[in-house]
């Protein structure tokens, strides 16, 4: 089989695998003696199958507890900015000049912490 022609996907491989193990014990006069036995290939398909599953496993469990993480940043958002807003509303008369601009401040620093936060979990889920 040319190089250009063997599978990439590991579905692929594994299945011309296969279709290998059963030829050579098909045709044993035709393979008498192949580098790989077809019992040593068996053995390397069912470990590549179960790390393939692992695999998948791990993924979804991965997909579960980003998802859970965002629904406990977003609870935890929203409680912010609620007291954001509450400190805006004490502190917006006059007499609270200071500690208006000090938490305009801080807004624009949280703002910028949540872009941050948001590219990171872009990145997670690529």
């Amino acid at each position: 089989m040319s190089h250009s022609l063997f599978p990439k996907k590991h579905d692929d491989v594994i299945a011309l695998t296969e279709k290998m193990i059963g030829d050579f014990k098909k045709y044993p006069e035709i393979f008498p003696s192949p580098p790989i036995t077809p019992e040593e290939l068996e053995k390397v398909v069912d470990q590549a199958k179960e790390k393939m599953e692992k695999i998948a496993d791990l993924r979804a469990a991965m997909t579960t507890e980003v998802k859970e993480q965002d629904k406990i940043f977003s609870n935890m958002e929203d409680g912010m900015r609620s007291d954001l807003r509450f400190a805006e509303n004490v502190t917006s008369d006059a007499s609270n000049a200071d500690a208006a601009k000090a938490l305009k401040a801080e807004n624009k620093a949280f703002e910028a912490l949540m872009d941050a936060y948001e590219n990171r979990n872009e990145l997670c889920r690529a």
